[in-house]
């Protein structure tokens, strides 16, 4: 049986020399769990300085160089807590590493159970800040659909780069 590691890659990110210690452990599978997709927004859920926000890709580089088994977690399915600009830039700094990677991502959608939705609450959130994108009606509803599309489906649908570019286009600007 494996032992799995949860990190949100900081140090590993930060000191190359964690992942060489990790790499003589033969049933070691870690988990690498994504917060945000930009440095703003990373910096605004972890209270961190936007500077860290590479450090958790930076552990995953460091992890595919060692040949480290390891998996990639992300609330990126959730748009309550990933807006989805930021889901798309998360993915796409993904891809640059590895485009396999991004068929591997698992996407989390949050369960919110009472006491955590109070403690969240506490911190600042709003639950009613991001509309799930099932309620939407008109024009943007499959914009917003299509950006919510688990990234382990894209090798299943054919997107064209055109259409893309042209969802992202109409995202930008709330269209």
């Amino acid at each position: 049986s494996k032992f799995y590691l949860e990190t949100n890659g900081t140090l590993l990110g930060n000191d190359e020399s964690y992942v060489r210690d990790l790499s003589k452990f033969r049933k070691l599978m870690v988990r690498v769990s994504l917060k945000e997709g930009t440095p703003e927004a990373f910096s605004k859920i972890t209270r961190a300085v936007p500077e860290a926000f590479e450090l958790p890709f930076q552990a995953i580089r460091h992890l595919k160089k060692y040949k480290i088994d390891f998996k990639i977690s992300a609330m990126s399915g959730d748009p309550r807590f990933m807006a989805p600009l930021n889901r798309i830039s998360l993915i796409s700094r993904l891809g640059v590493i590895d485009p396999a990677l991004v068929m591997k991502l698992e996407e989390e959608f949050v369960i919110l159970f009472p006491t955590a939705k109070k403690r969240l609450e506490s911190d600042g959130w709003i639950n009613n800040e991001i509309k799930l994108p099932f309620y939407l009606r008109g024009p943007l509803r499959k914009y917003v659909q299509v950006a919510y599309e688990p990234a382990c489906s894209f090798t299943k649908t054919k997107i064209s780069l055109k259409n893309t570019i042209k969802n992202i286009i109409q995202l930008r600007h709330g269209i």
